[in-house]
């Protein structure tokens, strides 16, 4: 018997941990030693020990909710320019209505508003830098701005997204100081002994194949798997959802 595949990689920071928590909870159900795996387990367990620590931690970060607001703020700067702009290119006013055009076709080299604020923090915060260059140095897009009103709100969005980088980083270095072991790459180490205990398991299982708790093993196992590619299955084919079936926090602050 084979144990499902799941793409380990795509789960987000809380559905990995509980998706390794579950799987050796169903291991210890079926007794670990009976399955002639507990080395392999524990080897998996003690390294989901050390990815919940520091999960918890950035957590509890006090920097986490500044940087969650700030992050929203400029959602909504980002957001509001471009459905500002778009109802402008309605405008009666030519002039306004040429204006919003020429920011409208200088907007497509970054897509849509939400290919902003839902890609990674980190690039939407390169993106916001360059968004402002351009509308403070390039001289048509200065002038569309200004005709339209806009230029207040190309500085909100700068000083918010200044905000945010500076935090992050404080933020960064702060976790950096009380965790010198970083998530994604205990979690590289993690995939590696998981896939270890999966092939052990299966392993044993042909080695035994008379012993039925294999075989119950295995199949509470896949149904695991099962609910956690339905996860990412239906997120793959929503671009709006999170893991709260939600407009999706791009990039995960803290998960």
């Amino acid at each position: 018997m084979k144990i499902s595949n799941i793409h380990l990689v795509a789960l987000r920071n809380a559905e990995y941990i509980q998706f390794a928590t579950d799987f050796l909870q169903i291991l210890t159900n079926n007794n670990r030693t009976n399955l002639k795996v507990v080395d392999e387990a524990t080897a998996l367990e003690n390294l989901l020990t050390e990815i919940s620590k520091i999960y918890k931690t950035d957590q509890g970060s006090s920097l986490t909710p500044i940087l969650e607001s700030l992050d929203a703020k400029r959602d909504s700067y980002v957001t509001g320019i471009y459905t500002t702009t778009l109802g402008f290119s309605y405008h009666f006013n030519e002039a306004k209505q040429a204006a919003a055009n020429d920011l409208l076709d200088y907007l497509k080299i970054y897509g849509s508003s939400q290919d902003i604020t839902l890609s990674t923090l980190q690039a939407e915060t390169a993106t916001i830098n360059n968004l402002v260059l351009d509308f403070t140095t390039k001289p048509n897009l200065v002038a569309a701005l200004t005709e339209l009103g806009l230029n207040p709100w190309v500085d909100e969005l700068d000083t918010v997204n200044t905000s945010f980088s500076t935090t992050y980083l404080q933020r960064t270095n702060e976790l950096g100081e009380s965790n010198p072991n970083n998530i994604k790459q205990l979690r590289i180490t993690a995939n590696e002994k998981y896939n270890e205990l999966k092939d052990m398991v299966e392993g044993q299982a042909i080695v035994n194949k008379t012993a039925p708790v294999y075989a119950t093993t295995i199949n509470s196992l896949n149904a695991l798997v099962d609910q956690y590619n339905a996860t990412l299955a239906a997120r793959n084919g929503r671009k709006g959802d999170d893991e709260n079936g939600e407009a999706p926090k791009k990039r995960e602050l803290m998960a």
